[in-house]
């Protein structure tokens, strides 16, 4: 999937997400950017990667995102470092975060 921080700047996508219906993806800006993009652009379906983690997943969620990506918040690159009850508790604290947020369609 392509990343930007800006739909206009996109790469060159496929059609289906060219024409904005599918997917854009904003990587490593906060949840107050997300309102300035579905602004003009409420037809595009965002998912945030990069930097979301359990402090901030339910506010992206909330201000429209389909869904959030938080894989390097979840298991960095150190994870050998982390124990398996640490994962785990990672991964409890940012289901309890998503979880409060009501599910809505997208569009």
């Amino acid at each position: 999937m392509p990343e930007t921080a800006l739909p206009t700047a996109r790469p060159a996508v496929p059609h289906e997400l060219a024409s904005g219906r599918i997917l854009a993806i904003l990587r490593g800006v906060g949840p107050e950017h997300l309102s300035a993009v579905r602004g003009p652009f409420p037809q595009i379906a965002v998912v945030p990667t990069g930097g979301v983690d359990d402090t901030n997943a339910a506010a992206y969620l909330r201000l429209g995102a389909v869904a959030v990506a938080a894989g390097s918040w979840l298991v960095p690159a150190r994870s050998v470092d982390l124990s398996l009850e640490q994962l785990a508790d990672r991964a409890a604290r940012l289901w309890e975060a998503v979880d409060a947020v009501p599910v809505r369609g997208v569009g």
